[in-house]
């Protein structure tokens, strides 16, 4: 290759591709994943070295029925507002909404104190009915104060999700999760559908559909969660 220029390597695989075929030293080209794709290792943008050489190494994709991948990329981390006490909290926020269907693998959250927490997913059935949400499924795991957590779930308690789904968390004592209004911060305003729904003596039933507050608000819990194939 003439010195200052890179000639790309076509991509490994034909459920990926590539913006440009020769950079000059400096210049990046792009390596994206076909629709129905994910990445799986790799990187997706490479530069151009001095030597004609690529930085990085080749992107991987793999239908993404087979791809874990996290809900949101959150950074859990501690706040200075916490979880109600026997509230959900939940609406199709695309912070925390499935994007296919896949089954639940694994949730990690900053927990401000010791306490059970169930995590939830719900669906809304119908668009014209915008406070109805369906628990889809509900799995109760342990806080550990002043860090955070991470829980695997074993086979019985992957669920079944559809595209559109959308997590919730119910803190039956109050003040275990870290969360952040919207106010002050810079959330973009497509977080403001989140409602609650009072739990006071009572657990939610999975398969069972409740109203939720007429009002919304905006609410960025610290929590993000894996799913992955069926």
């Amino acid at each position: 290759m003439v010195p200052g220029y890179c000639c790309v390597p076509k991509p490994c695989c034909s459920n990926t591709t590539i913006d440009r075929v020769i950079l000059k030293t400096g210049e990046f080209v792009t390596y994206s994943c076909n629709n129905g794709n994910r990445r799986v290792s790799g990187n997706q943008y490479r530069a151009c070295r001095p030597n004609g050489t690529l930085t990085g190494t080749a992107l991987v994709c793999a239908p993404e029925q087979n791809v874990c991948s996290n809900l949101n990329n959150i950074r859990v981390t501690d706040t200075r507002s916490a979880t109600p006490g026997s509230t959900s909290l939940a609406g199709p926020s695309p912070y925390f909404s499935v994007d296919r269907s896949a089954k639940l693998q694994a949730c990690r959250a900053y927990c401000r104190r010791d306490g059970q927490l169930f995590i939830q997913f719900w669906r809304q059935e119908k668009s014209s009915a915008p406070r109805e949400f369906t628990l889809v499924g509900s799995n109760v795991v342990t806080c550990i104060g002043g860090r955070a957590v991470t829980w695997k779930f074993d086979p019985r308690h992957r669920f079944d999700l559809q595209k559109g789904d959308f997590l919730g968390l119910l803190d039956p004592r109050g003040g275990t999760v870290a969360m952040q209004t919207c106010k002050g911060t810079k959330t973009l305003t497509v977080n403001y559908v989140m409602r609650s729904y009072s739990f006071i003596n009572s657990i939610p039933i999975p398969g069972s559909t409740y109203t939720f507050s007429a009002g919304v608000d905006c609410w960025n819990y610290m929590i993000d969660c894996v799913i992955g194939p069926k």
